[in-house]
Order: C-alpha cells, then sequence, then structure tokens
C-alpha cells in the first residue's frame, strides 16, 4: 500500500511538473488535459484520478502561493493594530498572488459554476473571512457581508486585468481606489 502511495504521489509531482512546463511554454487556456497526459506519459484516466478537471490542476499548482499569503496575512495582522492597514495589506498581497499565478486564477474562475468571477476560486471564503472581519470591526457598514463580496469581486480577473492592462492604474493605485470607495465613500 505504501508503494502504491509512493507512486500516486510521483505521478502526481510529475503531472504538476509537466503541466506548469506546458503552461509556460503555450498557455493555460489552450494546453488541453489530453495534452497534459500525453506530455506526462499517462493515460488520460490515470490524469483524472488526481485532478477531476484543469480548473483543480490549476489550483494545485498555485496551492504553496496560497498558504504563503495566509500566513503572512496572520503574521501581518499580528504586528499592525491598524485595521485600513491590515486590509490594504490582505487586498496588496492578493494581487501579487494574482499576478504571479494570474493565468491559473483566470482557469479556474472560468471554471466555476458562477461564471467568471472571484468568488469560484476554493480560497474564496477564506479569504472573504479575513477582509469580512475587518469590515466588521471597522463598523463602517450596515451589511459587511454584501461589501465584503463587492469589494472582493473588484478584484475579479475581467475587473482588475482592465483597470491594470488596459488604463494603465498600478496594483497599488488599484487598491487605494478600491479602499477609498468602500472606507471613505464615493464623494
Amino acid at each position: 500500500m505504501a508503494a502504491t502511495r509512493s507512486d500516486a504521489l510521483k505521478n502526481r509531482h510529475f503531472i504538476l511538473e509537466t503541466a506548469q512546463t506546458l503552461f509556460r511554454n503555450q498557455s493555460v487556456e489552450s494546453v488541453s488535459m489530453k495534452m497534459i497526459a500525453t506530455n506526462a506519459n499517462i493515460g488520460t484516466g490515470t490524469l483524472y484520478r488526481h485532478f477531476s478537471n484543469k480548473a483543480e490542476l490549476c489550483m494545485a499548482l498555485i496551492d504553496k502561493d496560497v498558504a504563503t499569503l495566509f500566513e503572512s496575512i496572520d503574521k501581518y495582522k499580528a504586528s499592525e493594530d491598524d485595521l485600513q492597514e491590515q486590509l490594504r495589506f490582505i487586498l496588496l498581497n492578493f494581487i501579487e498572488l494574482k499576478e504571479r499565478n494570474i493565468e491559473l486564477l483566470e482557469e479556474i474562475e472560468r471554471a466555476g459554476k458562477r461564471g467568471r468571477v472571484l468568488m469560484n476560486i476554493p480560497f474564496y471564503e477564506r479569504l472573504k473571512n479575513e477582509v469580512f472581519h475587518i469590515i466588521t470591526e471597522m463598523n463602517i457598514v450596515n451589511d459587511p457581508d454584501f461589501h465584503t463580496d463587492i469589494l472582493l469581486n473588484s478584484f475579479s480577473a475581467d475587473v482588475f486585468d482592465y483597470q491594470n492592462k488596459v488604463k494603465g492604474i498600478a496594483s497599488t493605485q488599484f487598491v487605494d481606489r478600491i479602499l477609498k470607495i468602500f472606507i471613505r465613500g464615493i464623494k
């Protein structure tokens, strides 16, 4: 049994390496699960036993980055009392994660059940929970749940890419403008 688990872990690792190479050389969108299986010299059934779809495979590729994001959020919150600065830190670090993994996150968003929205990413609820608690503690809105969803979905691929790539708004500027709207309101 231990040999089987060891083989499965090796297969999984090799699949992830193969997918990463294909994604880097082509694009996430253009690479199919069949291409990954072929390049990894495994059957498509084996691939699907490890990952039920390409979005799940993409999530596995960024799992370590996501864990690091939440570790740094925890450390920062422990050292910073200013709630607005905590919120800014979370959003800036989330954008950095997005920028490092943009194609992978777009695939995850695209494959979701709710259309192309940020709520489709598997760690959305944890991210939302972090932001929700800060917004609740700030006591600036009547419906922190609604505001948290709307705030975070301002960072969906479509919205952020348009503002960043088309309009040329830098990540820090984007975060500061979003926070201005959500914290101080539109005036």
